[in-house]
């Protein structure tokens, strides 16, 4: 949770071997192989996992706030003058 109060519920997920799939380096039986080349290239905001559940997450924090604009702008929509809405978001290293 982005705020002071923890979860009730962690995520939890059956890790075992056949996640992966076959050692090697070929992505198309190397399941972690792709992931990693995928994490590292895809600009994609959502992707279904071929294995039901995401091997690799970029590192990154969740925050949330206020989104305010507090002098006037040339700028429409969220970017104008004055604007002032709450914010939640994931801010990843890449």
């Amino acid at each position: 949770m982005v705020f002071t109060e923890s979860y009730a519920n962690l995520p939890n997920y059956l890790v075992d071997r056949s996640l992966f799939g076959d050692s090697g380096t070929n992505p198309e039986t190397n399941y972690l192989l792709a992931a990693a080349h995928r994490t590292l290239t895809s600009r994609k905001d959502f992707y279904e996992f071929p294995q039901g559940q995401k091997l690799l997450q970029a590192n990154g924090i969740c925050f949330a706030g206020k989104w305010i604009i507090d002098r006037p702008s040339p700028f429409t929509g969220q970017f104008s003058y004055p604007t002032e809405s709450l914010v939640m978001a994931r801010a990843s290293v890449l």
